[in-house]
Parts: C-alpha cells; structure tokens; sequence
C-alpha cells in the first residue's frame, strides 16, 4: 500500500495526470517468460485458460497473447462494467483479461478507498460457479 499512498498524494485529484504518469512508467516494457508461457497455455487450451484475473496495470498479458498469434484479440475489461464482462465471458472464442484495478487508459484504482469500491455486480459476477467450472487458475508475478 505504500505505492497506493504515494499514488493518491503525487496525484490527488488529477486522475489524468495520473494515466500519463502511468503509461510512461509502462510505454516499451515487453512481456517476460511467464507472460509468454501463460499465452502458449491460451492458445493450447483456450476452454480452460483463456481467463485471466490480474491486479497489474500494464498490457503485459495482452502482449503475450498477442505475440502468441491467437485467432481472436483478447477481451479486457478494465473499468469494472459487469455487463460487459459477462458478455465477453459469455464469446468463447476469446481470451479474457480482467483488470481488477483498471488500467492508464480507464483509470487506476490503487488506494484502499478506490479498491474498496470494486462494484458488487462486477463481484457477483466472477463468483459465479459457471465462470470457473472448468477454469485451470496459474498465478503468474511475485
């Protein structure tokens, strides 16, 4: 949580200066080895890992999934639309990439406060027994 402080006070109030702050610190960074590794597992075996739940901000993931030549581009859902979720849970023929604390373009949630107000319906969605029946769960990063 201490980058989560740094983040509210450096830009408190100034959501868009923060975006650019962000895509900077993120603008020509690649996908390392686990990236990589988790779109090869997509592109084998789209049923069962073609849902990623991630709290990182970069397109890393996206990135991966590209490079590996998949049929179709990845859904990312990174402004907590329930609705959209679910229809991109629903088209399966499509990775789906969820960013629980957005991303620079929609916005970066990282405090307590921006973390605590991930929508309930966005929640009741991804704990819907059907979105993970047959769902193989990789935890990729630190």
């Amino acid at each position: 949580w201490e980058f989560a402080k740094l983040a509210a006070h450096e830009f408190a109030n100034d959501a868009a200066r923060a975006s650019g702050e962000f895509r900077k610190l993120f603008f020509g960074k690649v996908p390392a080895a686990g990236h990589h590794s988790y779109a090869q597992l997509c592109r084998h075996d789209s049923d069962r890992f073609r849902l990623v739940i991630t709290t990182n901000f970069d397109e890393l993931i996206e990135k991966a999934l590209d490079a590996a030549s998949l049929p179709e581009r990845a859904h990312v859902i990174a402004n907590h639309n329930s609705v959209a979720l679910r229809t991109c849970l629903d088209d399966v023929r499509r990775p789906v990439v969820v960013k629980l604390h957005g991303d620079p373009i929609h916005g970066v949630m990282n405090t307590p406060e921006e973390v605590e107000k991930i929508p309930l319906a966005l929640a009741r969605v991804l704990k819907n027994d059907q979105v993970f029946a047959n769902a193989v769960y990789v935890f990729i990063g630190w």
